[in-house]
């Protein structure tokens, strides 16, 4: 009598297969979480708080932009993003809360993206984050190097 060993192959490539497409499919769409909710303050030139429906209150700070910390531009850039949307309900993408409890994502109201307005119109200056997909970078960098070549905002002068 011969034995026979018969290695259980039949479902493994099926298994490896569903794997790297699970594993493909997160890493290019990320595990990003939305929220939605009223803005009823703006901090900064890049950092927001809003209510969410549930009358939860949250710190947003805008992904992939930095802006001046002090001086007559971080108040002409704290303006003009309180202008985009003090008082108006925004969505917000994001896979990342600080240490500090703020969520650090990307800002959309009425399907514009308002951290690429904010470059667009010079009030910010590109911050990279690896947190940024491929198309953002870009379009972020676009954006800005736009604004500077228009001398727009905060490009007016040499030193942002």
């Amino acid at each position: 009598m011969t034995i026979r060993y018969l290695a259980p192959t039949s479902h493994r490539p099926y298994s490896i297969t569903w794997l790297l497409l699970i594993f493909l499919f997160s890493t290019q769409v990320g595990w990003a979480v939305s929220l939605s909710g009223q803005v009823f303050s703006v901090e900064t030139g890049n950092l927001i708080s809003l209510t969410r429906p549930d009358g939860e209150q949250r710190s947003v700070r805008l992904i992939g932009i930095a802006t001046p910390r002090d001086g007559q531009l971080a108040r002409i850039s704290r303006r003009h993003l309180h202008m985009l949307l003090a008082g108006k309900f925004v969505s917000v993408i994001y896979d990342t809360v600080t240490a500090k409890g703020e969520i650090l994502g990307q800002v959309l109201h009425g399907g514009s993206d308002i951290n690429q307005r904010m470059l667009t119109h010079g009030m910010a200056r590109f911050s990279f984050s690896d947190k940024l997909s491929p198309e953002l970078l870009t379009a972020y960098q676009r954006a800005q190097t736009q604004a500077q070549s228009r001398r727009q905002g905060i490009w007016r002068t040499n030193r942002p």
